[in-house]
């Protein structure tokens, strides 16, 4: 068997195979002996066997700009585009020559100035971290940990950004595998090497009854800010859901809210699940819908004080500034978690709140789990004591919490 050796100044193992009377020289893309052997073994197998398949040299600028264009036409836009931000962060942007001969796009026709015809796109800005490769198969494991870690100190990253960013690596080298024939040494996926770090248990900020009367008080002078935030809280939407919402999807006469894919002025958009559903308006909801009249033109039910979409960062941004003035510090996301707290606290089961929400029910009982009702509680009862009580029943236990909401005692006929 070949055996795997190191060259000069080189931490990396190489192996030369013998293919059709011709020595090949591989790099095995490891700095493990161990991990070398096993890939030099494979090498040598495929040269006897079914024929020697070596590493591929492809250019890694292009191939990243290739995949970008590809996740912006397959995934939602904002998904897209912070991943194409992560790729040109590590293995850089355009290249210079695309980058100087661009302009600024003029808007409404007017003629753009002098000093904007010279002005160069914004380019990514340069980090000491960001890898130094021509060619995506000199891509290590060790590269990408290198670099991360870089990251991670550099900016104090979290767990939650560091699996965002291996997530990002990890898709990328698959679909050049699969799609651009890229060919890596080893033929192993160098992302997968990454270590994940573990998350900590989310910490769920919502707002109490009196906090939510707080906050809607406190946007009194703002009608249609405040039937925002009466939406946001009683209807669990997310930020954009509510943003895209038109008079067709909000149904008074049968008290629904729609929340599904539509095209608004040439514009497409769709729900994060890419699933439509429906959610029911409260009592307490209703009132602020009631109302709230939107404008008579325009095809947004909330529009932006221009008339248009709202943009979600300007409106956080708007409410923010309110909420400042006024002490709180609340935002969108605390209000969907006030919504899915609140039917946990009033003993919602996690089927229905995930249904109501557009989550699964794994991710609400991660969120949501201190505040669920106990489905079965009686399963732990397998041998009773003489005279012992044993636990409740589930219907039992959900007639006791209502009567003691209302002010009632349950008793238990003998």
């Amino acid at each position: 068997m070949a055996s795997p050796y190191r060259r000069k100044n080189s931490c990396n193992y190489y192996v030369d195979i013998w293919f059709h009377g011709k020595r090949q020289t591989i790099a095995l893309g490891t700095d493990n002996y161990g991990i070398a052997r096993t890939r030099a073994g494979q090498y040598e197998q495929e040269a006897r066997t079914t024929g020697l398949v070596l590493p591929t040299c492809h250019e890694i600028g292009p191939l990243v700009e290739r995949y970008i264009r590809h996740m912006h036409a397959h995934r939602r836009f904002k998904g897209a585009q912070s991943d194409a931000y992560r790729l040109r962060e590590l293995f850089g942007g355009p290249s210079e020559a695309e980058s100087a001969t661009a302009v600024l796009v003029p808007r409404r026709g007017i003629r753009p100035s002098a000093r904007q015809q010279t002005k160069r796109t914004k380019m990514p800005k340069m980090y000491e971290f960001r890898l130094r490769v021509h060619f995506i198969e000199q891509v290590t494991a060790a590269l990408l940990v290198d670099a991360l870690t870089k990251l991670a100190e550099a900016r104090n990253i979290g767990p939650k950004t560091w699996r965002e960013y291996r997530g990002t690596l990890h898709g990328f080298f698959v679909w050049a595998a699969e799609t651009a024939g890229v060919i890596m040494p080893g033929r192993v996926n160098p992302a997968s090497a990454i270590p994940a770090r573990s998350i900590a248990p989310p910490q769920i900020r919502f707002l109490n009854l009196t906090q939510v009367r707080e906050q809607l008080e406190t946007l009194a002078d703002w009608p249609q800010l405040q039937t925002m935030v009466a939406v946001y809280i009683y209807a669990g939407l997310r930020r954009e859901e509510l943003l895209w919402l038109t008079p067709a999807d909000v149904d008074l006469e049968h008290r629904v809210i729609h929340v599904r894919a539509k095209t608004v002025v040439d514009r497409s958009w769709r729900p994060k699940t890419n699933h439509n559903r429906k959610v029911p308006v409260s009592a307490a909801l209703l009132g602020y819908l009631k109302a709230y009249t939107p404008p008579p033109k325009g095809p947004w039910h909330f529009p932006s004080p221009e008339g248009c979409w709202w943009n979600p960062d300007n409106f956080s941004h708007r409410l923010a500034n309110l909420n400042r003035k006024a002490g709180l510090t609340w935002s969108c996301a605390e209000y969907r978690h006030t919504f899915g707290t609140q039917l946990a606290m009033a003993g919602r089961d996690e089927r229905t709140i995930a249904e109501l929400m557009g989550n699964s029910p794994a991710i609400v009982r991660r969120h949501y789990a201190a505040w669920l009702p106990e489905a079965h509680p009686e399963a732990v009862e397998f041998d009773t004591p003489d005279g012992a009580v044993p636990m409740d029943k589930p219907a039992v236990a959900n007639l006791r919490v209502e009567a003691e909401r209302l002010g009632l005692r349950v008793v238990r006929a003998e």
